[in-house]
């Protein structure tokens, strides 16, 4: 049996959808289930069939077979070393090594470190942290996440982003850029951007959403452009899902020059990568002038995920990490 663990504490960080993305990856092929801290969290996973809550006070626990847990930003419980597990997975997914240690030390404390296998978000998370282990793509659902018939062209030119709604996922001058932006005539919307402090324009050139407000597909094929970058002073991008999912639905993508992103989003080829507000402006402005590119750009970038994110290509690694019984 899999255990994929996470405390579930919302449905729109990348941590718990890269958890049910494993699970729907890999649903059929191994025997799994996925837990969820307490009863309330469980239908934050969308999949109640598999879904059990994590609840060791009342005995509530996974007790043999191959233990995952999807992120390292919360602490491993006493109630691990009871069980017997024939391998521990960490998917390390932060950008702070410290959090990774400490969990290797939680799991060294509880005598199960030699059967322990790290897995990082991204190449520069693996380098950063000085554990070895395999890069491990978070899975995209190509067929949810995938191009609309046709572009809409009864509608302004629209940039947008989505994320988790903290002030660390937004650049410090983004509020700033998108006024320039509506200044220009393009439509801005930014679903997870509350924290930014911007008051929408009466008009509507910038629509501020919270986190979760629509569904995310439905959000992206709202968009003709995906803009993302962080406060990289407090948080640099450990792998950046939601620009997989941008590029699998067919959007030309421009991001931040520094995160886990930058190793998939090949700068002029399947996206752009800018180093500051000036060149995000003129990039986003370039590609509302130049629709052809936008759409070698979004084809581009759906090929990279077809190649690299999707069911096939992802499904073999995540067998090898997490079946059962597997060397």
């Amino acid at each position: 049996m899999l255990h994929l663990v996470n405390p579930f504490n919302t449905r729109t960080a990348g941590s718990e959808n890269r958890c049910i993305g494993i699970a729907r990856l890999l649903r059929g092929a191994v025997p799994l289930r996925i837990w969820a801290a307490g009863f309330r969290n469980c239908a934050n996973t969308g999949l109640p069939a598999l879904t059990r809550p994590l609840r060791p006070d009342l005995g509530l626990r996974p007790r043999r077979g191959v233990l995952a847990f999807c992120g390292t930003y919360f602490p491993i419980e006493s109630w691990v070393g009871h069980g017997r597990f024939e391998r521990v997975v960490l998917v390390h997914n932060m950008n702070h090594a410290d959090y990774l240690h400490a969990r290797l030390k939680e799991l060294e404390a509880l005598g199960l470190r030699d059967r322990t296998v790290v897995a990082h978000a991204a190449a520069w998370c693996r380098d950063a942290s000085g554990v070895d282990g395999p890069v491990l793509p978070s899975p995209v659902d190509t067929e949810r996440f995938c191009p609309a018939p046709a572009p809409r062209v009864d509608r302004p030119f629209t940039v947008g982003r989505l994320s988790r709604d903290t002030a660390s996922k937004h650049h410090p001058e983004d509020a700033a850029l998108y006024r320039k932006l509506a200044a220009a005539g393009v439509r801005v919307r930014i679903m997870g951007g509350t924290s930014l402090g911007l008051e929408p324009d009466p008009d509507g050139s910038i629509e501020i959403l919270p986190a979760g407000a629509e569904p995310p597909e439905a959000f992206l094929r709202s968009l003709d452009c995906f803009f993302y970058r962080t406060d990289v002073s407090r948080w640099v991008e450990p792998h950046g899902r939601v620009v997989t999912e941008a590029m699998a639905t067919g959007l030309p993508v421009v991001c931040g020059a520094v995160g886990g992103h930058t190793e998939y989003v090949v700068d002029g080829e399947a996206g752009v990568l800018v180093e500051d507000s000036a060149g995000a402006l003129a990039a986003l402005l370039a590609l509302r002038d130049d629709p052809e590119r936008r759409r070698r750009l979004g084809a581009a970038g759906r090929a990279v995920i077809e190649a690299r994110f999707g069911h096939e290509s992802c499904r073999a690694l995540h067998l090898e990490l997490f079946r059962p019984g597997a060397a």
